[in-house]
């Protein structure tokens, strides 16, 4: 009586799990009756989805939960474990019903989008709908206080604990593309942007945030900032940009005053045009370069042998690890260097025509040695990069990694290992441990077996001599 009255009339589903009685209904949304079936509730919120379609638990561990128009849900130890739907491939977001077979498969039956099997995803999708203010995820990084920051076509962007705080009209900054972040170790957050220069976050006495613009003229040789760097033993900041080369920053006293000077690093050798950075163990600053190839800087200008094969093409990424600097290229993949030889050259990797794409937008070396190289169709993982026998596997959007296209160097792995992806479609988190492995053996039934591509019943072993 009491459902009727609040007009819950009509179910759709029930099921038995964690000791409840799980109700669906059609236009009410998710209810849980207690064991004694005298009291319900509202378990938890599902996107605004009053229409369960079907409710699903083949074990004690987790509960499927399908809707019209808002996809899948699985609930583990009765909290929100993961959403399936178009975003993450899911053809129809009309879910009429779930099996998961002898192999641990998820199978999704839709309304008019047929049959599909899931079988889960190491990457979790985020766009506007998450709260991201752009389209293009143009930089990535996370604070000491691991707070997450986005640069976007819109301004950049931090996660904290309360959500999403917005850097853009509002702070007299709106429309321009954020390509890097940087934290000194005192902790002040540095922005480099296309166009609007240096920005340095600083907070102000009732503790909110305010932009501080360092442009031409303050000092910088160019407003289009690509990279930003500290060197400890030098105790200074390093700025790539592209048009003005290389700018170094320092903390000076003017007039009882600390404030910034900026000073253009000369030499008849810089290139104009600095992509990317990279500091290696003997102090030198390694650049990417739009047409000279590979350079590096200590003291003075200087270049590896073999970057004549580097010349032509546009240097896009650099990241170290395991004695080596990885290089990423705009037409001709992947090259190295072993910086802790006397003697330093530049060569192409040998499984550079197994990449999916040799035009490379982001390259990392992970913390287990993985070497992940983003491009305009994916990313390529390649375990022990270094070794003989080298693993390369690809991710696309039927993998989950749905934003496909990466962008420029927006690529950062935390201290627990998540990896961020930024793409022209959102961001990407990639985590080995979303995804997990059956204990369960498989099960397998043999049909048959061939000899020369015929049935051994047929075979005429008559023909064999055996020893």
């Amino acid at each position: 009586q009491e459902w009727i009255s609040q007009k819950i009339i009509e179910v759709s589903c029930l099921v038995s799990y964690k000791k409840h009685l799980w109700v669906g209904t059609h236009g009410s949304g998710l209810y849980r009756l207690t064991t004694d079936l005298k009291q319900y509730e509202k378990p938890l919120s599902l996107k605004q989805s009053k229409i369960i379609t079907t409710l699903y638990s083949p074990d004690t561990s987790k509960l499927y939960i399908g809707t019209m128009h808002h996809g899948g849900f699985i609930i583990k130890n009765q909290e929100l474990l993961q959403h399936l739907n178009a975003e993450q491939g899911l053809s129809n977001n009309h879910v009429k019903s779930f099996l998961v077979d002898q192999w641990g498969g998820l199978w999704i039956g839709t309304s008019g989008g047929g049959l599909q099997k899931y079988v889960g995803s190491h990457f979790k999708h985020m766009t506007r709908k998450n709260g991201i203010h752009g389209d293009f995820v143009y930089s990535v990084y996370k604070d000491q206080q691991e707070q997450l920051w986005l640069g976007t076509e819109n301004g950049f962007q931090k996660q904290t604990d309360t959500g999403w705080v917005y850097f853009d009209q509002h702070h007299q900054f709106s429309n321009t593309k954020v390509k890097c972040f940087y934290e000194s170790p005192e902790g002040t957050m540095w922005v480099g942007t296309d166009g609007k220069g240096l920005i340095q976050v600083a907070q102000d006495t009732a503790g909110q945030d305010s932009l501080i613009f360092y442009t031409t003229k303050d000092g910088l040789s160019s407003n289009w900032i690509r990279d930003i760097i500290y060197h400890p033993v030098e105790n200074r900041i390093y700025i790539a940009t592209l048009g003005g080369g290389l700018t170094i920053a320092q903390r000076a006293i003017v007039d009882s005053s600390v404030q910034i000077q900026f000073k253009k690093l000369k030499d008849p050798n810089m290139p104009a045009r600095i992509n990317q950075m990279a500091l290696d163990q003997k102090g030198r600053i390694w650049l990417a370069t739009d047409n000279e190839g590979l350079l590096y800087w200590i003291n003075e200008i200087q270049a590896p042998a073999g970057n004549e094969n580097l010349a032509s093409t546009r240097i896009r990424s650099l990241t170290f690890g395991q004695k080596h600097l990885w290089i990423g290229t705009a037409t001709k993949g992947l090259f190295e260097v072993n910086t802790h030889s006397e003697y330093l050259r530049v060569t192409p990797k040998s499984w550079n025509t197994q990449l999916t794409s040799s035009n490379i937008y982001q390259v990392l070396l992970s913390q287990d040695s993985t070497l992940w190289i983003g491009s305009e169709k994916g990313l390529d993982k390649i375990t022990n990069p270094t070794g003989k026998e080298v693993q390369i596997n690809h991710f696309g959007y039927n993998d989950g990694f749905t934003g496909l296209e990466t962008c420029q160097n927006a690529v950062f792995e935390d201290s627990l290992g998540r990896i961020y992806f930024g793409t022209i479609s959102g961001l990407e988190i990639y985590s080995d441990k979303e995804v997990e492995i059956s204990a369960d053996p498989p099960k397998i039934q043999l049909k048959d077996v061939l000899l020369f591509y015929q049935p051994i019943s047929k075979a005429n072993h008559e023909s064999f001599s055996y020893d």
